[in-house]
């Protein structure tokens, strides 16, 4: 059985049996998690976006349409939940969450690269804190591997080519503003 087969079997099932919808939740809610920490910066909110966003997805699974992506149906929850949560602080990227191993000194052990490493993740948070909060949310949903251009452009209300073209110009932009204030 399909991966996209055996998902509608879960949410049919879920639709009718509560406890069938933690198969979804457990397939979704690092995902879920991750982006919301990316727009919320504290592990607490992010936590609080993920419960509600899950919460409000077992609330309304009879208005989720099958054959469209639950994904994009999900992330657009979780898209509604942080927005309400950040109707009183800005929002920014956060890109804490590099993985151990992929630090500069995890290989090295050379302290010159946990310097540089650190200098340069302050410049790109600088770069990233002064973009506008629909391009942080396009580069935190971009974030999400397991999101495709078309779900983003679903979650966004965009065609998959304008959000294409969107991503890469702003990360044209921020490649050459961060070359520029690194020089």
């Amino acid at each position: 059985m399909s991966d996209g087969v055996q998902e509608v079997v879960f949410i049919e099932a879920a639709r009718s049996d509560p406890q069938a919808f933690d198969t979804l939740y457990q397939r979704y809610v690092h995902r879920i998690y991750r982006y919301a920490l990316a727009r919320l910066h504290h592990a607490e909110e992010a936590a609080d976006a993920t419960q509600q966003t899950f919460l409000r997805a077992w609330q309304s699974l009879d208005h989720y349409r099958v054959g469209s992506s639950f994904a994009a149906w999900l992330f657009g929850i979780a898209r509604h939940v942080i927005s309400t949560m950040q109707s009183h602080q800005s929002a920014t990227v956060s890109w804490d969450e590099v993985p151990e191993d992929a630090h500069p000194w995890s290989h090295t052990g050379n302290p010159e690269a946990l310097v540089l490493f650190h200098e340069s993740q302050t410049s790109i948070q600088q770069l990233l804190s002064r973009l506008d909060p629909h391009k942080q949310e396009l580069l935190a949903l971009y974030r999400d591997d397991a999101l495709t251009i078309p779900e983003i452009a679903g979650i966004l209300g965009k065609t998959p080519e304008a959000v294409r073209k969107q991503i890469t110009r702003t990360l044209k932009i921020l490649r050459e503003q961060y070359h520029a204030a690194n020089r």
